[in-house]
């Protein structure tokens, strides 16, 4: 008879192969043989009672992301899911500064603080309260996402993602890819707080000397709760987000041609889920923590680490047309 049991642990250390360690050595006084932990995202493996000291190093080899969005998809319905996580989000606000209230669910909450003084109907909320998007907002944004993904992207990095280009084109150097989706004037979220007396313009810093006075310019509003920026909008979707994945749909085509080639005969379309996995083509060789450089088999520095198709399946020509 085997017997599983899962604890909870909380633990700090100066690394997160520290806090792991720490964490395993409380564990171990209660429990033995620990086989794996579970750091919020990530799992990894435990030899011995400890995490490996190069964990840094052997990762690819050691862990798997779970749940993880990829910030390259070009999918507006993938964008909208993950951007409406606070949807119907009970806000939690401390109206002068006394007791937490809980108020009504609302649509797509957005809070720059925890726990907002005021709810979202006040002109003082601007300050101290926060903002409700609705459906309609949500999908524009994610619209202008997927554009900015397409013109700017692929992102190598999450930092790729989220800072302003190093260059001379005032549109890629001005905002990270997010904020330039909210800034784009088809997202209504900030219409409020831009336009004509709203904003400071080139004849407000007449006079300076900026290297890039494009960026002192916008809405005033820019800081206050109520104006979304890029930061509002990752807050909540920072942790699952990624710039690679280990999961892809791959899909492909074949066709049959009369014998001297000038009409199709058949043809059909296929569809396969495939996921990468830490261990290498030719796992017997090389064990899954070893580096690119040190690897011994040809097939494994030709090929890399191993796919699996977790799913099949043959399209209609309805699905891709």
């Amino acid at each position: 008879m085997s017997i599983a049991k899962v604890i909870e642990v909380i633990a700090e250390g100066e690394t997160i192969e520290a806090a792991i360690n720490n964490a395993v050595e409380e564990a171990s006084k209660s429990v033995r043989k620990i086989k794996s932990v579970y750091v919020e995202n990530i799992n990894a493996k435990v030899d011995d009672g400890k995490v490996t000291p190069e964990a840094q190093r052997i990762v690819a080899g050691r862990l798997l992301a779970k749940g993880g969005f990829n910030i390259n998809s070009t999918s507006v319905e993938a964008w909208i899911a993950v951007l409406s996580a606070a949807k119907k989000k009970r806000p939690v606000t401390m109206p002068g500064g006394s007791s937490l209230k809980a108020q009504a669910p609302g649509e797509h909450v957005v809070s720059r603080n925890p726990n907002p003084v005021l709810a979202a109907d006040s002109e003082d909320s601007r300050w101290l309260g926060y903002r409700e998007l609705t459906d309609a907002q949500i999908r524009e944004l994610a619209v202008a996402i997927v554009q900015q993904v397409k013109k700017r992207g692929p992102f190598r990095s999450l930092g790729e993602f989220v800072n302003r280009r190093l260059t001379t084109d005032p549109e890629m150097a001005l905002y990270g890819a997010i904020q330039a989706a909210l800034e784009d004037p088809s997202v209504t979220i900030n219409a409020d707080y831009r336009g004509a007396g709203k904003e400071i313009i080139a004849a407000d810093i007449d006079g300076t000397n900026y290297e890039f006075p494009e960026a002192a310019l916008g809405s005033r509003y820019q800081g206050t709760p109520v104006y979304i920026n890029q930061a509002d909008i990752l807050t909540p979707i920072a942790p699952i987000i990624q710039a690679r994945s280990d999961t892809f749909v791959v899909r492909g085509y074949g066709e049959a041609l009369s014998s001297d080639g000038t009409r199709v005969l058949a043809r059909a379309w296929c569809e396969a889920v495939v996921q990468r996995v830490p261990d290498y083509l030719d796992p017997t060789t090389d064990s899954a923590e070893v580096a690119l450089d040190d690897l011994q088999s040809p097939a494994n520095r030709t090929f890399g680490r191993r796919f699996h198709i977790q799913s099949f399946r043959w399209l209609q020509e309805a699905e891709v047309s």
